[in-house]
């Protein structure tokens, strides 16, 4: 039993490993001390979710206005288009990808996965195509699924091949399981015990077929349950059944359709798996990112493809967690009942609270955490993201780290701004720790077992950690309208201050990077999220870059990735439309709740569509002023409370799109016509127009209002600084 004290990859995995200092920050200190009992507890194996506040506005505020059918069309149509554009298939290495890392481990496991095909051909040839294996025979049923096709039957339904896929999964983990030795024993995968389920921490109601877990015995407390109910958070991976090949498009789009929530109910998760079944033909996907990625199709009605099928599952059995997807630098701590984080500092931050959470199957993963460290008072939050690289890997791209150190630097000593921009405390590339050494936590380092051409088609993509303070609350957690108000103006005041001191451009401002900190009274607006921020004077500055953002936020420009610089108005816009968003909906889950509305608005159409789609309808919305009101104002929340926001949301839409100081040529979403470029009616000469010396052969308003952003933005802040000034007026006199 020699591989036992060195079969790192199932006796260790709870051991999480030290972010070692990179890019300059903080080196190990102080880092506190594991017990052996913790050692021993295998923690990270599958996701786990312990008992803490989860909130976010995205989960929320963005279906609000939504049919559960309207939300289940439009995540349907978001995975069709990811198999259509961003499926690789027939990948060779995928097999390979989830092979233990150690090599002696790795040895051990194709012994064991031979010695199981070996015994799974005993069992097929005493059990043959012509004498299904009675049901009382212990794994009978699997001999249906590996022979349905030398039967010449009709083809069985979907939920008739269940438990005959169940069988041959058990058959593998329970011959595992006789072959380690007992105080070595690998991770017993099996399905749940119930098909065809809705899960019961789906944010929809889609019900899954299958899903791969492992045996309740070996969960840790914190997510323990009864086999046969089927959750996200206990799920290794999806299993989407189809009847036949034809159907395996379907099957593919399904798994994407279903996996996304692996990422919204595991909080280690790093990358998914997933796996096809049409008839005999098993398909393992790896969904990173950006991707998606099928393995050559292994068919169980050949020896061949049985075999490739149970050396799959061997290898998820022994390899270790972070093969699987997870993060083995999350951890759980025993005596404390909490979720340990390692930061980029080598500390442990003890997880008090999730602030955000990674809600899509592609992206950057964005998570936000609220934490503490032990024995101190002190709030810090963690992100957690995956930043591209660009092209030559030399350098990521607009890298949020350098853009926060230098936002430091350059106003740390404005006190007007303390509290409104985050504070790096460390920030680094997280480490993965494995038996050939230690490497940065990239998709190049997961896929690394795939062919280098295929690698190529994926984006690069290096997971970032920053610990930060302060420790802000969610834009969700907002008490009244007032309180919205301020932090509005404290975080484009913020904005603007990074701008023209930092040369940074934010380029996605919206709910989710909107934080404040105080209470009534004394709030304080945080603008957070600086991953796609634009160096401004940077001479390979791309001034009209991809579009960015979240779609009912972005600007029209942005939606539309036109031919107009990118500038501050942009991020302005935005904020209008966060206003807009909460002034109809409600400010917080409260009033969501209280104002809720069983109709659709016109609001609704800036979510649904493709982004020129939405840009179109925005357009419409904000060319003039009473389309505003008509489509947009009429239908904020009507109370006295409410009617404050919509006095600044007309009162900012005034400034940006039909300024007095500006020509008619410069009002609007869409060219003016010739014959009504002519003065302003309340203006008394066109000489005194902003806008004067802008060539009068461009007709784009947004390109000319852009040449003039500065004195918009001063005009704009203008607005948001006598808003709040009313507002903490009123917070007084309460």
């Amino acid at each position: 039993m020699y591989y036992c004290i060195k079969w790192m990859e199932v006796t260790k995995l709870n051991k999480r490993t030290t972010s070692l200092p990179l890019d300059g920050v903080t080196p190990l200190r102080g880092k506190r001390k594991r017990t052996e009992k913790q050692l021993e507890v295998e923690l990270p194996i599958l996701g786990f979710a312990p008992q803490i506040a989860r909130t976010s506005h995205s989960s929320t505020l963005g279906n609000r206005t939504q049919s559960t059918k309207n939300v289940g069309d439009e995540r349907e149509a978001e995975a069709k288009y990811y198999v259509e554009n961003d499926l690789i298939r027939n990948v060779s290495g995928i097999l390979e990808t989830a092979a233990p890392l150690d090599r002696e481990v790795k040895q051990k496991a194709v012994e064991f996965a031979d010695q199981i095909s070996n015994e799974l051909e005993a069992f097929l040839n005493s059990n043959n195509a012509s004498a299904i294996a009675p049901s009382e025979i212990p794994y009978s049923r699997l001999t249906k699924w590996v022979f349905m096709n030398k039967l010449g039957l009709s083809l069985p339904k979907e939920k008739q091949m269940y438990p005959w896929i169940s069988d041959f999964i058990e058959f593998v983990a329970d011959k595992l399981s006789r072959m380690a030795p007992a105080d070595c024993q690998p991770r017993e995968l099996v399905t749940f015990k119930k098909f065809d389920f809705m899960a019961k921490d789906a944010d929809d109601y889609r019900r899954i077929d299958m899903a791969l877990t492992q045996r309740a015995h070996q969960r840790h407390e914190s997510i323990k349950e009864e086999e046969e109910n089927g959750a996200y958070k206990n799920s290794l991976a999806i299993i989407e059944v189809k009847r036949q090949a034809t159907e395996q498009d379907q099957a593919f789009m399904q798994l994407a359709l279903y996996s996304r929530n692996l990422y919204s109910t595991q909080i280690n998760r790093r990358f998914a798996w997933g796996l096809t079944i049409c008839g005999t033909i098993v398909v393992a996907c790896i969904l990173v990112n950006d991707k998606i990625l099928a393995s050559v199709p292994m068919d169980v009605d050949r020896p061949e493809g049985r075999k490739q099928f149970v050396s799959l599952l061997v290898n998820w059995s022994m390899c270790r967690s972070q093969r699987l997807g997870y993060d083995p630098t999350i951890g759980y701590d025993e005596e404390l009942n909490q979720c340990t984080i390692t930061g980029s500092d080598g500390q442990e931050y003890n997880c008090e609270s999730v602030v955000f959470m990674a809600y899509s199957l592609f992206g950057r993963h964005t998570r936000c955490f609220k934490a503490t460290l032990l024995g101190s008072n002190t709030e810090y939050i963690i992100k957690d993201a995956w930043a591209y690289v660009d092209a030559k890997g030399s350098k990521i791209s607009r890298d949020e780290i350098t853009h926060l150190r230098r936002i430091s630097d350059m106003l740390d000593s404005n006190e007007e701004l303390q509290g409104t921009l985050p504070v790096l405390e460390a920030g680094g590339t997280v480490q993965i720790e494995h038996p050939n050494g230690i490497d940065g936590d990239t998709t190049e380092f997961i896929l690394s077992s795939i062919d280098p051409d295929v690698r190529s088609k994926v984006p690069l993509r290096i997971h970032r950690r920053m610990v930060l303070t302060p420790a802000g609350m969610p834009l969700q957690k907002v008490k009244s309208v007032d309180e919205l108000i301020v932090i509005i103006h404290d975080v484009m005041q913020a904005h603007t201050a990074v701008l023209q001191k930092c040369r940074l451009l934010h380029r996605d401002v919206s709910v989710n990077n909107i934080l404040f900190t105080g209470e009534k009274g004394t709030v304080k607006g945080m603008l957070i999220d600086f991953d796609v921020a634009d160096p401004i004077d940077h001479p390979n500055r791309d001034k009209r870059p991809n579009r960015s953002g979240t779609l009912p936020y972005m600007s029209i420009g942005n939606l539309k990735n036109n031919g107009v610089d990118r500038t501050a108005l942009d991020d302005w816009e935005s904020i209008i439309y966060i206003i807009c968003w909460l002034g109809t909906l409600g400010i917080n889950q409260h009033d969501q709740e209280l104002y809720k509305r069983s109709y659709s608005l016109p609001i609704d159409k800036w979510r649904k569509g493709s982004p020129t789609e939405i840009a179109d309808e925005k357009s419409t919305h904000m060319h003039s002023h009473e389309n505003f009101v008509l489509k947009i104002l009429k239908h904020f929340i009507s109370s006295e409370e409410y009617l404050h926001l919509l006095e600044l949301a007309e009162d900012l839409h005034n400034v940006l799109f039909l300024n007095e100081e500006l020509s008619r040529q410069s009002w609007g979403a869409e060219p003016m016509p010739v014959f009504r470029r002519h003065k302003n009616p309340s203006s008394s000469s066109p000489s005194n127009f902003l806008d004067l010396d802008i060539d009068s052969s461009i007709t784009d308003p947004f390109e000319r209002r852009a040449k003039v952003a500065d004195i918009l933005v001063d005009q704009l802040l203008q607005v948001t600084q006598n808003a709040k000034n009313e507002a903490l007026e009123r917070l007084r006199s309460k």
